[in-house]
């Protein structure tokens, strides 16, 4: 076993890492990744709790595995954002480019296309898969929010994690209020929150 990096992410941070095989991580706000110091072995693992963006270096020899509590997205070379907070106990993986694919207790493998995104929920046997706009999934990389019908409940827990406030409905009815709009993360709250009122 050799030695292992971890890196944690804080409320309102991102990071970006350059892994041994040259592959490269932009990790979003409260985000933890465990690697080797070194890759070794057959295949290149990392662990992950939070949010990630990932261009994996191409290798078809030695599979890049990013391991989660429910699930293993596995990749030979490709560009893919993987969320799993332990908050919203569900897992999302977007496809940008290339191919994935995914192993769990439950499942043996299955593939999904780019433009494509499997989420579980916690505790779920059955994946979802379906379409999306990839700009929205990946908006954080390029500093902002971007949401398209969007619960309120959601938009709130990406602002709780990005500006280190906490957020409590008075009438639980408005979690499920729909949202769509691109916003700066590095506008001040009260922007965003004047914008929301409106």
């Amino acid at each position: 076993m050799g030695l292992k990096n971890e890196i944690i992410v804080p409320t309102g941070g991102e990071y970006n890492l350059i892994l041994s095989d040259g592959t490269i991580v932009y990790l979003n706000a409260e985000s933890r990744i465990e690697f080797p110091v070194k890759f070794s072995g057959k295949e290149r693992v990392v662990t992950l709790v939070g949010e990630a963006y990932f261009q994996v270096t191409a290798s078809k020899e030695h599979p890049f595995i990013v391991k989660t509590k429910d699930m293993d997205v596995l990749v030979t070379g490709t560009e893919f954002n993987v969320k799993f907070y332990r908050e919203e106990k569900k897992l999302k993986a977007t496809l940008v480019e290339g191919n994935i694919g995914f192993r769990s207790e439950q499942i043996a493998e299955l593939k999904i296309k780019p433009g494509y995104q499997l989420s579980l929920v916690e505790g779920a046997n059955t994946p979802e898969i379906k379409q999306v706009k990839i700009y929205n999934e990946i908006a954080w990389k390029n500093r902002q929010f971007c949401f398209e019908s969007e619960r309120l409940e959601s938009v709130m827990m990406m602002l709780q994690r990005w500006y280190n406030v906490e957020v409590d409905f008075v009438d639980p009815s408005l979690k499920d209020f729909k949202l769509s709009g691109t916003l700066n993360r590095y506008d001040k709250i009260e922007t965003l929150l004047r914008f929301f009122e409106e």
